[in-house]
């Protein structure tokens, strides 16, 4: 069973070189194309298409080999970072039910994971490396409690989740019923989904 595990790990990891091959080729193909002279006015108008198509996909390309970004968010007390711990397999955030726990985003990485991949400001965050198969192809991020009560101030727990899930792939949103009424949260819920998956736990 383990060398199942392995050998599927490894098609996956071949798959995604493989994708990213394609992608560098056809890069290639496209900046020799557009830096080719030419006489012809519309195939100059279309090179400097290209070029600037060329400088979005490069954006793009570096966000392939990234790790998925997967960030947990809720309500005080909502189970988040238990969560979290969960999903790792040890305890790698604190868990509270009355209070605010989570004061600082949480990133959770594999110690070979290239961080700065993810194009985050890595100073603002408490940084941990697990070593577990799950943290091969994500990075969990431990997002700070947006309570009802808190407004969007500099350095605010709502302030920095404001910051951080505009940068992330998957949301997973914890609540209770409770939790789930409260304004704040839902207002918080509501601007960060756009563009992104979205879990309910």
């Amino acid at each position: 069973e383990a060398s199942s595990r392995n050998l599927a790990m490894s098609n996956s990891e071949l798959e995604q070189l493989q994708l990213l091959t394609e992608v560098g080729e056809l890069i290639a193909r496209m900046s020799n194309w557009a830096d080719q002279p030419t006489a012809w006015d519309p195939q100059r108008h279309c090179q400097t298409l290209i070029k600037r198509l060329l400088s979005r996909v490069e954006t793009l390309r570096i966000r392939l080999e990234a790790p998925l970004l997967v960030a947990t968010f809720g309500g005080t007390g909502t189970g988040k970072s238990a969560l979290v711990n969960a999903l790792v397999g040890q305890v790698c955030t604190p868990s509270g039910h009355e209070r605010p726990t989570t004061t600082q985003p949480v990133l959770i990485a594999h110690p070979q994971t290239e961080l700065s991949s993810l194009n985050l400001p890595l100073e603002n965050f408490h940084i941990k490396t697990i070593e577990t198969p799950i943290l091969r192809d994500i990075v969990l991020l431990d997002c700070p409690d947006p309570d009802t009560s808190e407004g969007a101030t500099a350095g605010s727990n709502l302030a920095q989740l404001q910051a951080v899930l505009p940068m992330c792939d998957v949301l997973i949103y914890t609540s209770t019923q409770q939790k789930y009424r409260s304004a704040r949260v839902v207002d918080e819920l509501g601007q960060a989904a756009a563009g992104c998956r979205l879990l309910f736990v």
